[in-house]
């Protein structure tokens, strides 16, 4: 599938979902794309586990930080170098007992193993930033197991860890009714007082997935879409009574405004899942910081992550200098004055949650005040 002309993003992004036909009218044969990277295109994607594509037996590992999860720890196979120099993917059969996963707990961050459905992109290929994905080694198409794959990079049992967030109260059918034409969703706030429209300003996923379909086909049907905008709403905070008018009035989609049974059991059934929630006094100051910043995340949730992974490494106490210095913030093409600039804007806003402090010595020291203790909410990773 070819990349868009000023991304790193298959055509059909927020154009038409992966089994349109328009979408298989884009897609090339590998002599094809091999010729055309050759002549100067911006690239390619490859979609794993799609046998209309030639990919049935394909499976992604995607290592995005490799200081939590190197390529090494998995069986030698084909590795790509991104374009932009900070992460690697690798191709590899799939035996059959492998799935779609993202990385959780301590390897929250650290990458996903892409297996059906999820692309990366493809050698060759170049990078907004101007690098181009390349091999790095080329021994041939190895083989993975769910054995060679961290318990943290396995799918989630969901249904025997439980919700975080505590047991959800079966929906009955008159709690989905229909709506009344004045219904305004910003009327609607979470368990701490934010509004959807607050939520859609610093998570430009549940953006995304309350205003298209399936957006750029990262989901491999639309009610799996529907379930990620549900599970998005729980992690903001929203009820699972609220969820409803929510889904009806604000995802395009009708079958969620003609078919009752449909919206009830999507709710129920994502609500059983486990759902790590924003924190509050987090939220809160996220979304205070970004109306601060005119309507601009001051940082995303893969800053938090790394940020709390160096702080843990550094024991709690440093200065930006040294948790920029440790490695495990993605610069992506970024000058180091910029990256300084980012954690620094993290940390205050985190020490307005209270959950950091700081001391001037000469060199600002960041105290950790409960933030390596938080649950950060992984699931809502842009």
């Amino acid at each position: 599938m070819p990349l868009t002309d000023d991304s790193k993003n298959p055509a059909i992004r927020d154009r038409f979902g992966l089994d349109n036909p328009r979408a298989k009218e884009l897609l090339r044969p590998p002599d094809e794309a091999v010729e055309a990277i050759r002549s100067g295109s911006r690239g390619f994607v490859l979609y794993a586990g799609r046998p209309e594509h030639g990919t049935e037996e394909l499976v992604f590992t995607d290592h995005d930080d490799v200081g939590l999860w190197p390529p090494n720890e998995t069986p030698r196979t084909l590795l790509v170098r991104s374009g932009s120099g900070t992460g690697y993917h690798q191709t590899y059969r799939n035996s059959g007992s492998v799935d779609n996963a993202h990385g959780k707990g301590e390897l929250a961050g650290a990458g996903e193993i892409r297996a059906k459905n999820w692309y990366v992109v493809a050698p060759g290929s170049i990078h907004p930033s101007g690098g181009i994905y390349h091999q790095v080694q080329n021994p041939g198409i190895g083989t993975i197991r769910e054995e060679h794959i961290p318990p943290e990079l396995r799918p989630s049992n969901g249904a025997s860890k439980g919700s975080s967030h505590g047991d959800p109260k079966p929906l009955e059918p008159d709690d989905i009714e229909d709506l009344g034409k004045d219904f305004d969703p910003d009327a609607v706030t979470n368990e701490w007082g934010a509004t959807v429209q607050e939520a859609r300003i610093v998570s430009k996923k549940l953006d995304h997935l309350l205003s298209t379909y399936n957006p750029g086909g990262s989901y491999p049907s639309t009610s799996e879409a529907d379930m990620a905008t549900v599970s998005m709403l729980l992690v903001w905070g929203f009820s699972e009574v609220d969820i409803a008018d929510i889904m009806r009035a604000c995802r395009p989609r009708v079958k969620l405004r003609d078919r009752d049974d449909y919206l009830t059991n999507t709710i129920t059934n994502t609500a059983l899942t486990r759902i790590n929630p924003v924190d509050p006094d987090l939220g809160r100051i996220w979304i205070e910081s970004a109306k601060e910043n005119g309507g601009r995340p001051v940082f995303h949730e893969a800053t938090l992550i790394t940020l709390q992974n160096s702080m843990e490494l550094l024991g709690g106490e440093a200065t930006v200098s040294t948790i920029v210095n440790e490695g495990l913030i993605q610069w992506r093409g970024s000058k180091e004055r910029s990256v300084m600039k980012r954690v620094r804007r993290a940390l205050k806003c985190l020490e307005r949650a209270g959950y950091v402090t700081s001391v001037d010595r000469g060199a600002t020291i960041w105290y950790d005040d409960g933030f390596l203790d938080l649950d950060l909410p992984h699931n809502t990773r842009l």
